[in-house]
């Protein structure tokens, strides 16, 4: 279970993350993978950040997402959005207002009157989310994924413990322009403490790479750079082996994608490379 009662999560300051962070929850919250962001900076929004549908129904809802750094948010900003949002097409039945500001009784409750009043003509609701409010989402369970994505800084690295650390990933290999074959393995990392200087017993392996075909349950150590014969008893033939193998060296960092979002890659060759490899596998 989630256990970050206790855990104070910084408001973010950078615009373009809070929008993804928002994105992320309400596509959670709401149901709707389909959920996007709104056009583009500089292009008109109508006051609309996100948008979606809830709950799978033909409800549209609409987020705007607003960081306030050195001032907080005042009932003319939020009403300014309104008025645009009403223009949003097609018709919003639930406006979101998520700010970084703390939470406001004086906001809260323009929010419900403002709901009321659009209400009456047949508009939508209104309300008015804090970072009191958000900080409060991030701390469930449900939404443990998307707090560790955005904050995972804030978690103390298993890496330093000496734990392992594996991600699972998807990769599609195909030849030309069309995919062929598809592998979901997990991909991770054995540490290296600083005192572990020695190579011999449990530190032989620190340090060291290692991927998990979950689908034939085998199990792999490789180096970088990773050559066929250090993973050739994972995969179905030669040839996706050796393009797995080139998916690994190309990686400029393979830390970054153990440990980042990015679940699923496409590894190609050209027709004129698998004749070349072809010919190579037949000797």
């Amino acid at each position: 279970m989630s256990s970050l009662r206790d855990v104070a999560i910084p408001p973010m300051k950078n615009d373009v993350v809070f929008e993804e962070l928002c994105l992320d929850l309400w596509r959670k919250k709401y149901q709707d993978s389909n959920a996007q962001l709104n056009g583009r900076p500089g292009q008109k929004q109508e006051g609309v950040d996100i948008f979606g549908r809830i709950c799978g129904t033909s409800k549209w809802f609409g987020v705007q997402c607003k960081v306030c750094i050195k001032t907080n948010l005042t009932e003319n900003d939020v009403q300014i959005e309104i008025q645009k949002a009403l223009q949003f097409n097609p018709k919003l039945s639930e406006y979101i207002f998520v700010t970084t500001s703390s939470r406001d009784e004086k906001l809260q409750e323009f929010a419900r009157l403002q709901t009321q009043e659009n209400l009456k003509r047949d508009g939508f609701s209104v309300t008015i989310l804090f970072w009191d409010d958000i900080e409060l989402e991030l701390k469930k369970e449900e939404y443990l994924d998307i707090f560790i994505r955005y904050y995972r800084d804030s978690f103390i690295k298993s890496e330093n413990f000496g734990m392992s650390i594996g991600k699972l990933v998807e990769i599609s290999l195909g030849v030309g322009e069309t995919t062929d074959t598809r592998y979901e393995f997990m991909i991770g990392k054995i540490p290296r403490l600083e005192k572990d200087v020695d190579g011999h017993g449990l530190n032989y392996f620190k340090g060291t790479y290692f991927i998990v075909n979950l689908n034939d349950r085998k199990f792999e150590t490789f180096p970088i750079p990773c050559y066929p014969t250090d993973i050739e008893i994972l995969f179905q033939s030669k040839r996706d082996t050796r393009m797995i193998c080139k998916w690994l060296n190309k990686i400029k960092n393979i830390d970054e994608l153990i440990y980042g979002k990015e679940e699923r890659h496409i590894q190609m060759i050209t027709t004129e490379e698998w004749q070349e490899e072809w010919e190579f596998l037949k000797e």
